[in-house]
């Protein structure tokens, strides 16, 4: 069928050629230490050996004939190539490796979950205002690009050493665009019709996590 490839007509030279290129890739990262396991992966704190750099690499644990992991994945991939703010987190480079794939982003100390963990009692005042209004600078710009990141919670929001926030972790994300955009309001990307008191959304949640109650 035009448009489409078939897998049978790439030669072996190719092939090969690919499996070499995706080893090399690998092959650039030093792994340093384990940060954290999902459902659908594990992130490493790896070392880019011709540059120094420190990034962050997820690898899928089940390989890319997975529909449900080549979903998420391809999603996150489309997502973080088309969206760029300094609040949201860089993707660096994407490639194969025994046919599980490998996301490399750029580094982040912690995340707000630390944070609250750091301070049981909620977080001071001054940390507090500076995650949450960067926060929503992220998710803003996210709106403004049709995409809702529908799982904004304090895992997935990364800080660097130097106290800037990364919003992380697109794999359920949505573009919302033609007649499914008329279903959610412009400026908060909520569907219409739900009842108020279930509106509340993931950025007071996050408020409440964070401002301490006396």
């Amino acid at each position: 069928m035009r448009g489409k490839i078939n897998r049978c007509l790439i030669s072996p030279e190719v092939v090969a050629a690919r499996s070499r290129a995706s080893s090399r890739a690998m092959e650039r990262y030093e792994k340093l230490a384990k940060l954290g396991e999902g459902s659908y992966g594990l992130v490493y704190k790896c070392r880019n050996r011709d540059t120094g750099e420190i990034v962050a690499v997820k690898k899928f644990v089940e390989n890319e004939d997975d529909p449900l992991i080549r979903k998420i994945a391809l999603r996150e991939i489309r997502m973080l190539k088309n969206l760029k703010h300094p609040n949201l987190v860089n993707l660096i480079e994407v490639f194969r490796r025994k046919r599980k794939l490998h996301l490399v982003f750029e580094y982040c100390d912690h995340t707000v979950l630390h944070e609250l963990e750091k301070y049981p009692a909620g977080c001071p005042e001054l940390l507090s205002k500076q995650i949450i209004w960067q926060t929503l600078q992220g998710v803003a710009y996210c709106h403004r690009h049709n995409c809702i990141h529908r799982d904004v919670k304090p895992e997935n929001i990364l800080l660097t050493s130097e106290g800037v926030v990364k919003l992380c972790d697109f794999g359920f994300a949505r573009m919302i665009s033609g007649s499914c955009s008329s279903e959610y309001s412009v400026h908060t990307m909520i569907p219409f019709g739900v009842d108020v008191r279930k509106r509340t959304s993931n950025y007071l949640i996050l408020i409440m996590y964070l401002v301490a109650i006396d």
